[in-house]
């Protein structure tokens, strides 16, 4: 569940994340639950975690080093080949 807390006053208080978890604790409970479906990224990283891994190229790499491949090929196919990573991470 994503959801968009009130803003606050001062902009340190707003980075800390476990004070706003305790603020909004009960407001956040209160906010209704949207289903989503999964993505074919997400579906291969919990394949990848709950099962063995495949016999692609991408399952002979370590996890991290897949998912973050996984990105970086994404925004390229996305944004072109010249895509800079800034802002992307």
């Amino acid at each position: 569940m994503l959801v968009c807390l009130p803003a606050e006053k001062f902009y340190k208080d707003a980075k800390d994340f476990a004070a706003q978890l305790r603020k909004y604790h009960g407001w956040i409970l209160d906010q209704p639950v949207a289903q989503a479906s999964h993505s074919a990224f997400e579906m291969y990283l919990t394949n990848r975690i709950l099962f063995e891994r495949g016999e692609r190229w991408i399952d002979r790499l370590e996890l991290n080093v897949s998912s973050r491949a996984c990105e970086v090929l994404g925004l390229r196919i996305a944004k072109g080949p010249d895509a800079a990573q800034k802002g992307y991470n």
